[in-house]
């Protein structure tokens, strides 16, 4: 994809964390793409399929995909998509992004893909092969990533949470297909402290929400755990179900904002939100833009994403990553209507998490950092080493 290729020198046995946020462009007509990572050319982990058709019926195309290096050399780096339907288009009107993080202090102790046959039934149950126990470290922190892209088909939606130890955790989000040229995946990322050095189970889990919800046999899904150790922290956990409207400009979502001061001015920061609009009882049309401040600036991306009816409702994620900040920094989420109010779903939580990393005020080395940002509508990519 244009603008979204970055190449530098990789470090055998790190762990590369690859962001991905846009949204696609919209038409009269129905289009879906189909996104993917790669590395060296190569597919690397899930495929997630995203839709738009017009200005109201529109969902974002949001990804986190951990990838480990057996052998550091130059890698280039890239987002890929292609056609699923139609002639999708991207948005020159909003920023999409493209980061690339080396990970310190972080080791990929699951890694779990499949395009096994699998079923959402009535209850939340595990998704068919994201499903793997392993013993964990006294005092980390996890970084817990699902991708799914349901099957297409008639009318239909499921909910997806992430799963410790056979309990649903974190974010609730819907995912939305029914056909093959409305599809969209779901992407979420669950930042988990206070685990004990035991034994625990990590999924992902759904269950129908409406029609009966299959896996997509032909687009990888993948649940990947990430254990963080020394000088990581979660800095921001705000959750809620609390009543909320967008308006007709950018504003806080309730209770999605936080502040702390970093560490130190060579830390790195990782935003991560995951919420789902309401469908108010199958009755209203509604979408809103969605993206991150930093002291009330943008940040990032800037996605779309809402609901209709009960068998259409697309939940969104954003994450993005940032370094070389000081001093007090507040972080929020913030939407803005674009077709009809749109409100948020109080049945179902929704999370903004900040991990931060600090290297204990050494200066800013090349695994320290984000290597790339790359933001399109015409921007130039620039190579840094802060975010």
């Amino acid at each position: 994809m244009t603008d979204m290729t970055g190449t530098f020198v990789t470090t055998t046995g790190k762990v590369y964390l690859l962001i991905f946020n846009m949204v696609q462009g919209t038409t009269t007509s129905d289009r879906t793409a189909d996104f993917q990572f790669a590395v060296a050319g190569s597919r690397v982990g899930p495929v997630m399929s995203a839709f738009s058709d017009h200005t109201d019926d529109v969902c974002p195309g949001s990804m986190m995909f951990a990838w480990k290096e057996t052998s550091g050399q130059s890698r280039a780096f890239s987002l890929q998509w292609q056609i699923r339907a139609s002639t999708p288009v991207t948005d020159t009107t909003r920023t999409r992004t493209f980061q690339v993080i080396e990970l310190d202090d972080a080791d990929l102790k699951l890694d779990l893909s499949s395009t096994a046959s699998a079923s959402a039934g009535a209850s939340y149950a595990d998704v068919t092969g994201l499903s793997s126990s392993f013993t964990t470290a006294s005092g980390a922190i996890h970084l817990v990533l699902g991708t799914m892209t349901p099957a297409s088909g008639a009318d239909r939606t499921a909910d997806f949470r992430i799963g410790v130890d056979a309990t649903e955790e974190g974010a609730e989000v819907t995912s939305y297909s029914d056909a093959t040229n409305e599809c969209s995946g779901i992407m979420l990322a669950w930042v988990r402290t206070g685990l004990s050095a035991a034994s625990h189970t990590f999924s992902l889990r759904w269950k129908n929400r409406s029609g009966s919800v299959t896996a997509d046999t032909g687009r990888a899904r993948t649940l990947q755990v990430i254990e963080l150790t020394g000088d990581w922290n979660r800095r921001i956990n705000q959750s809620s179900t609390a009543a909320a409207s967008s308006t007709a400009s950018f504003a806080d979502i309730t209770d999605m904002s936080g502040a702390f001061t970093p560490q130190g001015s060579t830390s790195v920061t990782i935003v991560t939100f995951a919420g789902n609009p309401d469908d108010a009882g199958g009755t209203l049309d509604a979408y809103a833009a969605f993206r991150f401040t930093r002291g009330g600036a943008q940040m990032g991306a800037e996605v779309i994403s809402g609901a209709d009816t009960t068998d259409m409702v697309n939940g969104v994620f954003l994450s993005h990553a940032i370094s070389s900040i000081t001093g007090l920094q507040t972080f929020a989420v913030q939407w803005k209507t674009v077709d009809g109010a749109c409100a948020a779903d109080t049945s179902r939580i929704r999370i903004l998490q900040a991990l931060e990393w600090d290297s204990g005020g050494a200066a800013p080395t090349a695994d320290r950092a984000t290597k790339y940002i790359h933001r399109g509508h015409g921007l130039e990519p620039m190579m840094i080493s802060g975010g």
